[in-house]
């Protein structure tokens, strides 16, 4: 996954436990954190596409700004009862840009 500095987009990440896709139904609690920024499910904005079968993680542009350039970690937790199962920690690409001004709607 790339990111470019100055987006806005969502992230999609497919969440699996032992091979299976990860749904609201099978867990308590979903945590991502994509280099300082935390989103969570249910009480955050994490949401399931359960048409493509992927959480989606929301970045505004700001956000996506003040990340630094290069590889950046990423690592993604479920709760499901008193478990937390956690993923190894895997790197994003956050690449600059030189345009940066935001689109005005006039």
């Amino acid at each position: 996954m790339v990111i470019h500095k100055g987006e806005q987009f969502a992230i999609p990440f497919e969440v699996k436990i032992n091979d299976n896709i990860v749904t609201p139904y099978d867990i308590d609690g979903l945590r991502i954190k994509v280099d300082n920024i935390l989103e969570e499910w249910p009480d955050g904005t994490l949401e399931l596409d359960d048409v493509n079968n992927v959480w989606l993680f929301w970045l505004e542009e700001s956000e996506t700004l003040n990340m630094f350039s290069g590889r950046r970690p990423a690592q993604i937790a479920v709760k499901i009862g008193d478990n937390i199962i956690k993923s190894d920690v895997f790197d994003l690409d956050v690449k600059s840009s030189i345009i940066t001004e935001s689109w005005s709607d006039g």
